[in-house]
């Protein structure tokens, strides 16, 4: 946060959070996603060695991974050996999914190894929800999260957020989707409604997330997250979804590596000198309204404190320091 309230194109030595796409196949086609129909690339899943690879340099330096992008996560054929090493590794897991593919096994091991899982369901009917998660079905997968969140509320670690994404499909039904889900929320589940969003302007026939009222300023996530593709190419960020600029190859570079390197710094200093224009991904993007323009020092001192006891708790609880 520093070195972005100076302006600087380097960031801190590791990215604070990471979204690692483990895939970018869906078994869905929901009508706000980019599965609809926009994505171009190469899809695929990611193998286990590179996995690791990455996990273990995350290990004790990045805060915080998602695993997730632009596909869904329990379509992976690996995913329970993922979940299962990441916690090995004592990384801070998330994971976001539509919940369509949850077994016995996957429910089991998310409530066991993730620390944070988010079930996207947007609808409180039959006829809304499906129309708007197209390829699901109602009953069955409001059956599998409900015994997910049981086994949540026995004896998982886990927090959950049952996230409804507010549309003009569905915004009737917003009310009803909280009734609905209220006898399941608890410590450790909680449920929301989140309005949608156009996906940095990629995307036509959304709505923007937040007006661009004011003067525009550089975009935080460039300091603070890296997007990984399931090849192991990192893009812009994570509302980047074909990667047509390739920052890096965690193949052939480390995250270190790639997190400074003279690309990144590039695409910073595009930001800091106002060159929106020049990346088609940022022209249009409203995403940078949700961080300030410039970080405030008490907020700083905060971040540092929590990084500090983060570390220390690296030594002797769920994290480790290399």
């Amino acid at each position: 946060m520093t070195l972005y309230n100076r302006r600087e194109t380097r960031s801190s030595v590791y990215p604070r959070e990471i979204n690692l796409e483990t895939t970018n196949f869906c078994n869905l086609r929901c009508i706000s996603c980019p599965q609809r129909g926009e994505m171009s690339r190469k899809k695929g899943f990611m193998e286990f060695n590179l996995f690791k690879k990455i996990i273990d340099q995350a290990s004790g330096n990045v805060r915080n991974i998602q695993l997730h992008l632009f596909g869904e996560p329990l379509l992976h054929p690996d995913i329970v050996k993922q979940l299962k090493y990441a916690h090995e590794k004592k990384v801070n897991l998330g994971i976001f999914t539509n919940a369509a593919l949850l077994t016995d096994e996957k429910a089991e091991a998310l409530a066991e190894y993730a620390d944070r899982v988010v079930i996207s369901f947007n609808g409180a009917t039959k006829k809304v929800y499906e129309s708007i998660q197209v390829g699901s079905n109602f009953e069955t997968t409001m059956s599998k999260i409900k015994k997910f969140l049981e086994i949540v509320n026995k004896k998982g670690k886990c927090l959950v957020k049952l996230k409804f994404l507010q549309m003009k499909e569905n915004e009737r039904e917003a009310k009803d989707f909280v009734s609905q889900w209220e006898k399941y929320k608890s410590k450790k589940v909680n449920v929301s409604v989140v309005k949608e969003h156009d996906w940095a302007g990629q995307l036509e026939n959304l709505p923007e997330w937040q007006e661009q009222k004011r003067e525009r300023y550089p975009c935080f996530l460039l300091w603070k997250m890296m997007a990984i593709g399931w090849d192991g190419r990192v893009g812009v960020c994570c509302y980047d979804f074909n990667f047509p600029i390739i920052l890096g190859d965690l193949n052939k570079q480390t995250i270190k590596e790639v997190w400074n390197s003279e690309k990144y710094k590039k695409i910073r200093e595009m930001q800091i000198n106002r060159q929106f224009d020049k990346l088609s991904l940022c022209k249009n993007c409203t995403s940078w309204t949700l961080y300030p323009k410039k970080f405030s020092k008490s907020y700083i001192l905060k971040s540092s404190l929590y990084s500090s006891f983060y570390k220390l708790l690296n030594k002797f609880g769920k994290y480790s320091v290399k």
